[in-house]
């Protein structure tokens, strides 16, 4: 038994859940799969969480996403123009309270979180 030295640290987790996450997107099963938080001990002891989503499922968050949207009539369709910026609704975190809304620049695939008076700003019908 090796007690002076770690086994695991996180940047060997990062590598591994990088590792991981190549070969599970080679597989061609119809379902989408996604590792998810880590937790370890540095004895050499750790678990992933693993997400599967199925072929046209919608996330969580999409589904999140499209119920609060609907709660404060929001257009899901729009793509709201900022300079040379255009952003769309992308999800909801409902975990967030002060930023909870999700919204992707397309120039750029960048997400970035955004208050509820934002939101409504940018994409009320």
């Amino acid at each position: 038994m090796n007690t002076n030295k770690e086994i695991f640290t996180k940047e060997k987790m990062r590598i591994v859940r990088k590792q991981l996450q190549a070969k599970l997107d080679e597989l061609d099963i119809g379902i989408t799969l996604t590792l998810g938080n880590c937790s370890f001990d540095t004895q050499g002891t750790a678990t992933f969480k693993l997400d599967l989503l199925a072929e046209g499922a919608q996330t969580k968050e999409e589904q999140q996403l499209e119920v609060m949207a609907g709660l404060l009539n929001l257009d899901m369709t729009k793509i709201y123009n900022e300079r040379k910026n255009k952003f769309v609704l992308s999800s909801y975190n409902s975990r967030s309270r002060t930023k909870p809304w999700i919204i992707k620049d397309l120039n750029t695939q960048d997400e970035y979180s955004t208050t509820e008076t934002e939101v409504i700003k940018m994409f009320s019908k």
